[in-house]
């Protein structure tokens, strides 16, 4: 996650404030700091959903914040692929981690999933650009059920762009927590 802090000092004489709004203000900053803190964090936190690319939902779902003190929070999330999503990647090979291959779906040139089941009246396999799940409903995986596979030792992966949501956030979390905190520090001293 990432982490910031939201801090204010008070000049009493700039500001013109009396030695009692000074006190007021010194009891009441903690309090409107942690508003402010909170307001922050609400913003940025939309701001990151509201860029999170979206398969299933479940990056989306699981940006959160957390203040940590009054004058202290984060933005982030603990979902696994996240990095690789905001930074991208570089080329990489890919190599089966619990069998002894890989299983890679088969397209055609259209870039359709080839089915093993439906067969056109030549013999030829149809291109389907969805995937019958009627074979086995409870299945865990049921998005090859149907589609014929290529078996590989290794397969090279042609990296990612970047989707950055969460860097973008972090530029707007400065921006906002300034902005809060002024407002935290004039409602502080009496202001509205």
């Amino acid at each position: 996650m990432a982490r910031f802090d939201v801090s204010a000092v008070l000049d009493s004489k700039s500001l013109g404030l009396t030695t009692s709004a000074l006190k007021a203000a010194k009891r009441h900053l903690p309090r409107e700091l942690h508003r402010g803190l909170v307001s922050t964090l609400r913003q940025v936190e939309k701001y990151a959903k509201s860029r999170a690319p979206v398969d299933k939902g479940a990056l989306r779902n699981s940006i959160s914040s957390q203040t940590y003190s009054a004058t202290t929070g984060a933005v982030g999330t603990d979902y696994e692929a996240a990095a690789a999503i905001d930074g991208g990647t570089v080329p990489h090979d890919i190599t089966p981690t619990n069998a002894k291959s890989l299983a890679i779906p088969r397209k055609d040139s259209r870039g359709s999933y080839v089915s093993k089941s439906k067969k056109t009246k030549t013999g030829r396999s149809r291109r389907s650009r969805r995937v019958q799940y009627t074979d086995a409903p409870n299945a865990s995986n049921k998005r090859h059920l149907d589609v014929e596979f290529t078996f590989a030792g290794r397969a090279k992966h042609p990296g990612s762009k970047p989707k950055p949501f969460l860097t973008p956030a972090l530029r707007i979390a400065q921006r906002v927590a300034t902005r809060e905190a002024g407002k935290a520090v004039v409602r502080a001293i009496g202001g509205k």
